[in-house]
């Protein structure tokens, strides 16, 4: 088998196109005539005295692909603070090609050779003669207590690669330092390695989550049978607003447990207004690779007020975060204006400024619902892509959630933005009846695209694996049985999402000098045999049930099927005695079943 890793990945130049600048929500004239904006459908309207102020321009409907800088608008820039010791260059990412189908998986042979990493080889501890083949005798996972840096030897699994050929091929991987540094038919295992058997396992790259709330987890059946708004205002809300730090905890735990055993190793995440440092240190304690952050809201119809936050205190909280706990463990901060009609214009400015400063992900809902569309016109003038960009937050790190009621302009705008990505999340669209994301075209377009579970209150669980499978099958009844392959949704769970977030070089995919995010299944159920490849037997017939081992740079964070960090048993006492003093404190009592 050739080294795979040694191929040269495209990377993208980065888009020439300058968005314009807000002025709470005014646009500036150029002369030009603006098409006039389409007839809105109805939506609730906002809230007196609001803080966010109605533009006098006309709203922009429509938006021609960026051929040329947009005009500069008079807004003065929100005001700078000092740069935080965090800030760090946003990474190139490689371009999806447009309008061109994944690659099937396909089998090779086995390489008879070990693969020695040589992109970004790990840094590595001699253990004793390490060539030398050793009399080392395989432990179970269960007895796995091998020490952080050691050298383990993963035994016997097929490997799903996800590399540039995509090869599937049985034998064995050699981890050191948390890294991948050699794959191969037969390894011979070292003086003091570790040897682990996976034998009769199918192995894949861990699985990359684009949007998730872990703050809902506590609220899983609580807020059922509602539409978008209704379900805030009514049970979501009040709810977060009852969080205390005992209550987030357990939401978070019980999360992050359901996320490692179901095969996520990486995730994004948008938390609450308040008590985030909970949420930070669960995250570091379970052990994933996170992108999170607290929601930015200051303003909104229906927000209660523990939720409202003073904007300069929201954007000095979110700068704290940033200096304190990015960077820490495997956390990076993300700044999450919850989305527009819950954000002033200056707190949005405020986003944009904060994000230029740190080189932070700005993450945001986006035209998850028509109602939300409407709302976002009523307030700023534009649509809501139209919005992010005049502001700015296209030209740096941008991960929009749902993106269901895209305009063909806004479709245009994020396809000109290569660091603009979109995090499709299936479930939670349909439980809400908020419709169908146009998924295909968004790919054709070569847009960026992963997957997220949303949340367990409107999803009702966390596992990728059902996202893969509903993308799949909307797309089927949208589109024609022949859209979207398992192949192509697997890629979106791993190496397109890296991909796009700017991590592909990292994870993503199982090759000599990335780092070891593996997830192993036993394929064997009788509800996934006899035939298929193994994407098709994951996507369209595997259960998180089926999941037996999760790592994490080397770690196992799930052996057997059991979780390292965190104790099942205990999760689940403390998430529902949490759950029930929650649901007091927020007077649901008697509307919940607990």
């Amino acid at each position: 088998m050739a080294d795979a890793s040694k191929k040269s990945r495209p990377v993208a130049k980065p888009s020439t196109a300058k968005s314009s600048k807000l002025i709470a929500g005014k646009s500036a004239g150029t002369g030009a005539k603006k098409p006039p904006a389409p007839a809105p459908a109805s939506a609730p309207k906002a809230a007196a005295g609001a803080k966010l102020a109605k533009p006098a321009a006309k709203p922009l409907a429509k938006a021609k692909p960026p051929a040329r800088p947009a005009p500069a608008l008079a807004a003065k820039p929100a005001p700078k603070s000092s740069p935080i010791s965090v800030a760090k260059a946003a990474p190139k990412v490689a371009a999806k090609p447009v309008a061109k189908p994944a690659a099937p998986l396909v089998t090779k042979p086995a390489a008879k050779l070990p693969l020695v990493a040589t992109p970004k080889p790990a840094p590595k501890t001699v253990h004793g003669g390490a060539q030398a083949p050793a009399k080392s005798t395989p432990v179970s996972v269960q007895d796995l207590k091998a020490p952080a840096g050691a050298s383990l030897l993963l035994q016997g699994a097929n490997w799903v690669t996800l590399n540039m050929v995509r090869e599937i091929m049985p034998g064995d991987v050699r981890v050191e330092h948390g890294r991948i540094t050699a794959i191969g038919e037969r390894l011979k295992p070292r003086k003091d390695e570790q040897v682990v058997s996976v034998h009769g396992l199918t192995a894949f790259p861990g699985f990359v989550q684009l949007h998730v709330h872990l703050c809902q987890t506590l609220f899983r059946h609580m807020a059922e049978d509602l539409a978008l708004f209704d379900w805030l205002r009514n049970r979501i809300w009040p709810l977060e607003a009852a969080h205390n730090p005992a209550s987030l905890a357990a939401s978070s735990r019980l999360g992050i447990l359901e996320l490692l055993l179901s095969g996520t190793t990486t995730v994004f995440t948008m938390e609450t207004t308040h008590h985030t440092e909970t949420v930070f240190q669960e995250l570091l304690a379970g052990g994933q690779r996170a992108y999170s952050g607290k929601a930015l809201m200051d303003s909104g119809r229906g927000v209660p007020q523990e939720l409202r936050e003073d904007t300069a205190a929201s954007l000095d909280l979110a700068r704290r975060h940033l200096a304190d706990w990015h960077g820490k463990g495997r956390l990076s901060v993300t700044l999450n204006p919850r989305f527009a009609p819950s954000c002033s214009a200056d707190l949005l400015k405020g986003v944009a400024s904060l994000a230029r400063e740190s080189g932070a992900w700005i993450h945001t809902h986006v035209a998850e619902t028509r109602d939300e569309v409407q709302l976002t016109r009523e307030v700023f003038g534009r649509n809501p892509v139209q919005l992010y960009e005049a502001l700015g937050y296209l030209e740096g790190k941008f991960l929009g959630a749902h993106a269901v009621h895209l305009t063909e302009a806004e479709k245009l705008i994020i396809a000109a933005h290569r660091n603009a990505v979109l995090a499709h999340c299936p479930s939670a669209n349909l439980k809400l009846g908020s419709g169908i994301a146009p998924l295909s075209d968004l790919l054709a377009r070569g847009i960026r695209v992963g997957l997220g579970a949303d949340g367990a209150a409107c999803n009702n669980n966390l596992n990728i694996l059902e996202e893969m499978r509903l993308a799949g099958l909307l797309q089927k009844v949208s589109r024609g049985a022949a859209t979207l392959s398992a192949e192509t949704l697997l890629e979106l769970a791993t190496i397109d999402a890296a991909r796009a977030i700017g991590l592909e070089e990292e994870i993503g995919s199982i090759e000599p000098g990335k780092k070891a995010d593996l997830v192993f299944f036993d394929l064997n159920h009788p509800s996934i045999q006899p035939a298929g490849t193994p994407a098709q037997q994951l996507v369209w017939s595997a259960s998180s049930r089926d999941l037996v081992h999760t790592m994490v740079e080397g770690e196992f964070l799930v052996k057997d099927r059991r979780a390292t960090r965190l104790d099942h048993e205990e999760v689940l006492k403390t998430a529902k005695l949490e759950a029930r003093k929650l649901v007091s404190r927020a007077g649901l009592e008697g509307r919940i079943r607990l």
